[in-house]
């Protein structure tokens, strides 16, 4: 087995995961790609529920007067659709950011899409699963945004990709820059990376 550290720099759409072999990604075609499993866990007997989960959840799709049409399906229901009450909308895609994650849904059959982003947990922990390599294996991604007295205190993602597993954890560049809430262009990834087990 190789074991190597090192880091890297964000930027644009960071650390990004599709449920597709695409070579682009728009978020108008999250609902085109293959679904993303996401569960809920516990860490320690630790972590928020659902229920909380979706209380955190923001979009600025929300705050427009008039949400885009291929998208007001999603902003009233969203709740819905997080619950897994609407099986005709499926995840497509997630990105992780320092204190957070956003998700991007679509309904394959409309052609309808929304994203929305959980930041603010106390303790938030994901398990994704995306669709089957062409070995068979499910890649596995957990996920753990944790704070403490209200400031970040960890951003991790343990990847199982079956040849290879990698924790990164997730930092800002300027802890001090003035940034938008997914620190686009501030972020940086420490990785270590176990292979050929």
């Amino acid at each position: 087995m190789r074991i190597e550290e090192y880091t890297r720099e964000l930027e644009g759409n960071g650390y990004l995961v599709v449920g597709s072999d695409c070579r682009t990604w728009n978020s108008e075609d999250s609902g085109n790609y293959e679904s993303i499993k996401m569960s809920l866990g516990h860490l320690c007997g630790g972590g928020i529920d659902l229920e909380e989960m979706i209380r955190l959840t923001d979009s600025d799709l929300f705050h427009e007067k008039f949400p885009r049409e291929r998208s007001r399906f999603f902003c009233e229901n969203y709740a819905e659709i997080m619950r897994g009450n609407c099986p005709e909308w499926q995840l497509g895609a997630f990105r992780v950011f320092y204190g957070g994650i956003q998700l991007y849904y679509g309904n394959r059959k409309t052609d309808e899409t929304g994203y929305l982003w959980i930041t603010g947990a106390e303790a938030l922990y994901l398990t994704f699963e995306t669709p089957p390599m062409c070995s068979g294996f499910i890649p596995t991604y957990r996920v753990e945004i944790e704070r403490f007295k209200g400031e970040v205190d960890g951003t991790y993602v343990e990847e199982d990709l079956g040849y290879m597993r990698r924790w990164l954890r997730f930092d800002l560049i300027d802890p001090d820059e003035q940034t938008d809430i997914f620190h686009t262009d501030n972020q940086i990834l420490h990785i270590t990376e176990y292979a050929g087990i």
